[in-house]
């Protein structure tokens, strides 16, 4: 079965190559074709595009930060739209929220990056397949045989990129009751120090339908915790007993009965750290899905700030761009950035935070974040 393979970028390229590589161990009746790897020299490039698109049966689209908004992405999601049934164009999203699409892309069922995301899409491909499929229990064995070479390939990528991100750097110095703040690229969960994260308002810690392992209460699991997630629910719940503003609901979720107000941060310690978790998106109960709005997003950040003015840590502490992740505010990186800074500001104004705090940008999202602009709206600039 004719697979096509779209992409536009070094990063969304290198994903692609993986992806093609991970389609051809899992099942070799797949036939994956990208246009780096297959057109060959000489050949005319519209024909021959052209001509796979005729073949093809199923289209993937690699989409990282870079490709949003290409328009050579863009135009082969509208060519396999044409090609294709609509239910056999899957873009991948690495990076990217399902909000930040547009055009062709967002008609189409796309999934965001991970285990389950995968397996998912394996799924449709292989009932796709028809007679050339395999056995849902075959799939399954070979997906469980494969992924973890393709996940490291991914990660490896990640960290190379970070890397290379990591030379960018913007110090803020705000000489206010000592208040010193860094914006820099990278990993949270690779900084210097404690950690800040955000949760749901029921403070759920397992991956799985409403705990996307990309989320960051989903890596905290896996890089801190060791993949132990019952562990970090017991600290979760063992703090939590202490939080007296909770309301009970009738509708359990996830067999939680307790929802806390949007903003109430706890504190766990793991490995000599202290992580402060604050809750940030609501869950309906219907349909199961989380999300935040600009005012959660505001009142996260003020209860992270208190959170953190009542236990000083006397070491670096990291935030995440509050906002920007699997929330759905649908604000821009900009936006989250200025409004957790001027957030930041509002709080030292009473009272001291921390010593430093470090401000953490994925380096997925630098291509959106002029950090150079912030520099220079906020350096130095003297509180009232």
């Amino acid at each position: 079965m004719k697979v096509f393979i779209s992409w536009s970028g070094d990063r969304s390229k290198h994903r692609a190559m993986a992806l093609r590589k991970f389609l051809e161990d899992v099942n070799h009746r797949i036939e994956p074709w990208m246009s780096e790897a297959d057109i060959k020299p000489g050949a005319r490039w519209g024909a021959e595009l052209a001509n796979e698109l005729e073949k093809t049966s199923f289209g993937v689209v690699c989409v990282t930060k870079e490709a949003l908004d290409s328009d050579w992405v863009l135009f082969e999601a509208g060519a396999l739209s044409k090609s294709v049934n609509e239910g056999r164009v899957c873009p991948l999203l690495f990076g990217v929220r399902k909000a930040d699409l547009k055009g062709p892309l967002s008609q189409f069922q796309c999934k965001e990056y991970s285990e389950e995301a995968i397996w998912d899409f394996l799924k449709t491909l292989n009932e796709s397949m028809a007679e050339q499929g395999l056995e849902q229990q075959r799939l399954r064995r070979y997906h469980e045989r494969d992924w973890p070479d393709f996940r490291d390939a991914i990660s490896r990528m990640e960290k190379e990129e970070a890397i290379i991100a990591s030379r960018q750097r913007v110090s803020l110095a705000w000489d206010v009751l000592g208040a010193k703040v860094i914006i820099e690229p990278g990993d949270l969960f690779e900084s210097d120090g404690h950690l800040t994260i955000t949760a749901d308002e029921y403070f759920l810690a397992k991956p799985g339908k409403l705990v996307n392992e990309r989320s960051l209460i989903g890596q905290l699991v896996t890089k801190v915790y060791g993949g132990d997630a019952q562990l970090l629910d017991t600290d979760l719940n063992r703090t939590l007993a202490d939080t007296a503003r909770a309301d009970s609901v009738e509708k359990p979720i996830e067999g939680k009965t307790k929802r806390y107000p949007i903003g109430t941060t706890v504190t766990v310690h793991h490995d000599e750290r202290t992580i402060f978790v604050t809750a940030l998106c609501r869950i309906d109960p219907d349909s199961k899905h989380g999300r935040a709005t600009t005012k959660d997003v505001l009142a996260a950040l003020s209860g992270l700030w208190e959170a953190l003015a009542n236990n000083p840590t006397g070491r670096r502490v990291a935030v995440p761009l509050i906002g920007a992740g699997q929330s759905g505010v649908g604000l821009s990186y900009m936006a989250c950035l200025n409004i957790l800074l001027a957030s930041l500001m509002v709080a030292v104004r009473s009272r001291a935070i921390q010593d430093e705090i470090s401000i953490v940008v994925p380096s997925w999202a630098l291509s959106s974040v002029n950090l150079n602009a912030i520099q220079a709206a906020w350096a130095g600039r003297a509180m009232p």
